[in-house]
């Protein structure tokens, strides 16, 4: 979820949806109850320790963190969703900007959006109506080279797109207006998931500019590289200092809001443009302010103690310390304040295939049967953190219409107990794999003994699990002769090493994805896809796929890397129970003949709150607490 790249450290387990389930409950704690009524007011708190990646540019940004500040608070988009887990319709695709669900022509090529009338932006442009060219311009700019965008591969399929982006057209032909509360979205093939594209922020409404209504990128127009510092909100929120922007000059001569200061803290404040009654079903927005203090690399176990002495509301995490956990859930005044919700996000360990040792399959291989699932399990909490993976796609992505997981009891990589080659028979497995890598193993002993097998960069998080993590590993790869160069760093640097392909990372211990929309399609499309390699911004950290011409560019001497392309091209033409299958397949083959990443668990999300919040729920889409829904304590400031 939360997707949208949904990519953390490991102290912060990914996560995206399922029911939430409190560790308790008592009369300052209220689950997941649409239609109950709620003080209004107070100012939220938040601490995070690490910022977003992209300085909160809607067209950039794909990280779960930025995702869910934008659908809770900040933007506002064609279609959306309703801030609840999925036992509650959190999955589902709901109206937003727009006044009913998109008409879809008979043979899926056109989709039409009405939008509702009458909104308006939040200050200074709060004199602006809301309107379709809004919406164009922002997949405009997301199609713009110059901005560098994070997902433009999705929108490939409206007509035009692409002649946009590659500079032989001037406007994207599929996109028509045939008035200001109409959009016709005119596509090169039928693509069923459409609607949940109009939902993700890249396509929220960019206002026009004051000086010249007919810039292409409105107010966004110079603004490439810090758009986030200048953006303006259509949500419930905007940030502080909003109303001081003034597009009426330059953008060089134009200074950025005070609300959101990178790396130090974020203050949203009430959009007073925003209006709940018939313009906005979706965020009863309770309280008044969300303040965000960002400690960057900070222990999370001590920002979870600031939650535990109601000094902080809640931290943006997808999972606390073991020491958090236990410390909740053996006080019984603090047990009802941790919630736990099983989510259709996985975490993985990647290899590089264009690294030696790892351009040979047997290596990697190797690699799948040394690790020890069972102590990372354990290094991260247990299994309350979440079930142990044995493949790639959460089973419920992987499940057909009648309820067959197609992926139950497939394990291609066995040990006893999960235990790799911390126990016999996987450390026995292990070494009989890079036997037969023969140009590693050349004293065939099952030990890897070539230079190539020594000093293997590899990149980690730097909190205390994450490097008892790292050393896990570290240690299960020793098993078989291949020593680590481990460079550990906070979870945002560590995601900035891993998105350019231009580091030569061979080992990745941080990863993880969580759906963008409910469907296998989005776990494949963006991490395995060949085609989708991004010079920046990268979330196919393996390369898997690349061409020898991509791999050449990035600086690699191999060039021949395994590939999914073909399969991901089948499976995407299919739906319902096919589609299903194919990706099952799909799966297998990527554990089995491509080996490039090993997923360790499905993940659950982890919250702890303050004894202040009230409607507690946990948002799907966010794989977090959703903060347009909960309320905070009568009398709370």
């Amino acid at each position: 979820m939360t997707r949208h790249v949904k990519l953390f450290a490991i102290a912060a387990i990914l996560g995206m949806v399922a029911v939430a389930c409190g560790g308790g409950g008592t009369s300052s704690v209220v689950t997941a109850s649409p239609g109950a009524q709620f003080q209004k007011g107070g100012t939220l708190r938040i601490g995070m320790n690490s910022d977003v990646f992209t300085g909160f540019d809607p067209q950039k940004e794909y990280y779960q963190v930025s995702f869910a500040f934008y659908r809770c608070c900040l933007l506002r988009t064609l279609l959306s969703y309703n801030g609840q887990d999925s036992s509650h319709g959190g999955n589902v695709l709901r109206p937003d900007l727009a006044s009913a669900m998109p008409q879809i022509s008979s043979d899926g090529l056109i989709w039409t959006f009405k939008m509702k009338q009458g909104i308006h932006y939040a200050p200074p442009m709060q004199d602006t109506e809301i309107t379709a060219p809004d919406i164009v311009r922002a997949v405009i700019r997301e199609a713009t080279p110059s901005v560098a965008a994070g997902y433009p591969f999705y929108y490939s399929i409206i007509q035009g797109f692409d002649d946009y982006s590659s500079g032989k057209a001037t406007t994207i032909s599929g996109l028509v207006t045939p008035d200001k509360y109409t959009l016709e979205v005119h596509l090169t093939k039928p693509a069923g998931y459409l609607g949940y594209m109009f939902a993700m922020p890249a396509t929220a409404p960019i206002p026009p500019s004051p000086t010249d209504p007919s810039a292409p990128l409105g107010v966004a127009t110079g603004h490439d590289d810090d758009y986030g510092r200048f953006m303006v909100a259509s949500g419930p929120y905007m940030w502080a200092g909003s109303d001081k922007l003034d597009f009426t000059v330059p953008a060089k001569q134009q200074t950025p809001l005070t609300g959101y200061q990178p790396n130090k803290f974020w203050s949203l404040v009430r959009n007073p443009s925003w209006v709940a009654d018939g313009q906005d079903t979706l965020r009863p927005a309770y309280v008044d302010a969300i303040q965000v203090t960002v400690s960057t690399g900070a222990d999370p176990e001590v920002l979870d103690k600031k939650v535990q002495a109601n000094e902080l509301d809640t931290m943006f995490q997808n999972g606390v310390p073991p020491t958090v956990l236990r410390t909740f859930n053996s006080d019984p005044s603090l047990k009802s304040r941790i919630f736990v919700n099983p989510s259709p996000g996985n975490y993985y360990i990647g290899l590089n295939p264009a690294v030696a040792p790892f351009d040979d399959i047997n290596v990697r291989k190797a690699v799948q049967y040394a690790i020890d699932k069972a102590a990372l399990q354990k290094i991260n909490g247990g299994p309350i953190s979440g079930d142990i993976a044995t493949h790639f796609v959460p089973d419920g992505l992987l499940t057909t219409s009648d309820g067959t997981d197609l992926m139950k009891g497939y394990n291609p990589y066995p040990s006893t107990n999960f235990q790799g080659a911390d126990s016999p028979d996987g450390l026995a497995a292990a070494k009989a794999a890079m036997k037969l890598a023969t140009q590693y193993d050349t004293s065939g002993d099952g030990v890897c003994d070539v230079p190539a097998c020594s000093n293997i960069l590899a990149v980690g998080a730097n909190d205390t699990d994450a490097e008892a993590f790292n050393a896990q590993v570290a240690q299960n790869l020793k098993a078989i002769g291949l020593s680590l160069d481990l460079k550990e760093f906070d979870g945002g640097t560590a995601y900035a090493k891993l998105i350019d392909p231009k580091n030569h990372i061979a080992v990745m211990l941080t990863p993880g994805w969580l759906q963008d929309w409910p469907d296998a399609f989005t776990f494949f499309y963006l991490t395995m896809y060949g085609p989708n390699i991004l010079a920046q911004g990268n979330a196919n950290y393996s390369l898997i796929g690349a061409t020898p011409d991509q791999l050449t560019k990035y600086g690699f001497s191999i060039t021949d890397v395994p590939s999914m392309n073909s399969q991901i091209e089948q499976c995407e033409k299919l739906s319902g129970d096919d589609a299903v299958k194919c990706w099952a397949a799909d799966d297998k083959y990527l554990m089995e003949q491509v080996a490039a990443i090993i997923p360790w668990t499905f993940s659950n999300t982890i919250n702890v709150i303050s004894d202040r919040v009230q409607n507690y729920t946990f948002s799907a889409f966010d794989s977090q607490m959703a903060y347009d829904q909960v309320a905070l304590a009568p009398g709370s400031s």
